[in-house]
């Protein structure tokens, strides 16, 4: 039957896999249903011994050959094993039932520690209700406190409103008082006035009747002593024009003095000629000098700036002696890394070798052992494949 069949291998072309027969890359999902009755699996060949030998014992089977029987055997099994737990079952049952009732009981459970005491939900609902009644008492002494609060803050406002009330009338008050104290006042400076104007009203009465009652012709004139009008005008004339004349030079005087400046232009000194030639001389001396401490500070510089490249060029010296250092060491390295794993290559051919020769021994070895199929269908296999 194995030799009429056609041999399918589904082993990968070395196109398509160069690194056979070691190929890591996975075969795909679709190629799965087509794996042939006579093949292991995806990558390996048909072996027609092997094909013959499994054919060969599968023919001595005996048992079930259809999903039917397997099924049919399955079920029945299936049964017998409910049946005896059913019937374990009622055994185990009847057993408990003649215990129960021939069995007098002996153990008693001991007092209940909080017999007597109140359930949780007991104990949960007489808290609640504390709390509610300290809260109801809580809450009317904040509600006393609160009006007791109100209470104070307006009898303090009435109090204020009072005293302000108060103020304002002794204000008022004193207002009215100082308007009639004022009032009062200016009638007293009235009634001071009208009897000053009776008063004088009385004497000027007087005066004119005493002055009707003189005789009425004029005395002779006498000589008085006294300087007449126009003499006195020209006196104080001069007097005038004396008193003008120092007024004004006074004026002047003041006027001098502030209208002088208040500060001074700058005075620039004259330099003679010696004077100009030392100055001259101080400054070339200078010019010198400033020169020289140039030239001392730029030599300064460039020696500082060979110093500075000289130690680059010893530390660029070193880099580069290291670096050939290093590049030797590395090729060293490297060459003692080449020949260490050409070492390993010769020894891992020399191991593939050995487990080639060893699969190939283990090949053989595996054909001339009987399979495990040809062991198990010598005789009935049933009892062994189905037993409980």
């Amino acid at each position: 039957m194995a030799e009429a069949e056609p041999e399918v291998s589904f082993l990968r072309s070395a196109s398509e896999c160069p690194r056979l027969p070691s190929c890591d890359q996975p075969w795909p999902i679709a190629a799965l249903d087509r794996v042939h009755p006579d093949q292991s699996y995806l990558g390996k060949p048909i072996d027609p011994e092997i094909v013959k030998r499994v054919r060969a014992s599968l023919a001595k089977y005996k048992g079930p050959r259809t999903v039917a029987e397997q099924e049919a055997i399955i079920a029945e099994k299936a049964e017998e094993r409910q049946r005896k737990q059913r019937r374990a079952q009622q055994e185990y049952l009847a057993w408990a039932e003649k215990v129960k009732a021939e069995t007098v009981p002996s153990f008693k459970l001991p007092d209940d520690p909080r017999k007597g005491m109140p359930s949780n939900d007991e104990y949960i609902k007489a808290k609640v209700q504390k709390g509610l009644r300290d809260m109801r008492e809580k809450t009317v002494d904040h509600k006393a406190w609160v009006e007791n609060l109100r209470t104070k803050q307006e009898y303090q406002l009435h109090e204020k409103l009072k005293a302000k009330m108060l103020a304002d009338e002794s204000f008022n008050s004193a207002a009215v008082a100082r308007e009639q104290e004022r009032l009062k006042r200016d009638a007293e400076i009235q009634e001071q006035v009208v009897q000053q104007s009776a008063q004088y009203w009385r004497w000027l009465k007087n005066m004119k009747g005493d002055v009707a009652k003189r005789p009425g012709s004029a005395p002779p004139a006498r000589a008085s002593g006294v300087e007449s009008v126009e003499a006195l005008t020209k006196k104080k004339h001069k007097e005038s024009v004396k008193a003008l004349k120092k007024m004004s030079s006074e004026y002047s005087e003041w006027l001098k003095s502030v209208s002088q400046a208040r500060f001074e232009l700058p005075s620039h000194t004259v330099v003679t000629r010696e004077e100009q030639d030392r100055r001259n001389a101080e400054f070339n001396r200078r010019l010198e000098e400033d020169q020289q401490h140039q030239k001392q500070y730029y030599e300064g510089i460039r020696k500082m700036e060979q110093k500075h490249h000289n130690r680059i060029m010893r530390r660029l010296k070193e880099k580069q002696e290291a670096d050939k250092r290093y590049n030797e060491n590395q090729e060293a390295a490297a060459d003692a890394l080449a020949a260490k794993m050409e070492q390993e290559r010769q020894r891992q051919r020399a191991i593939s070798l050995k487990s080639q020769q060893e699969l190939n021994e283990m090949k053989i070895r595996v054909k001339s052992k009987p399979l495990w199929l040809e062991l198990a269908y010598k005789d009935d296999p049933r009892r062994d494949v189905y037993k409980d």
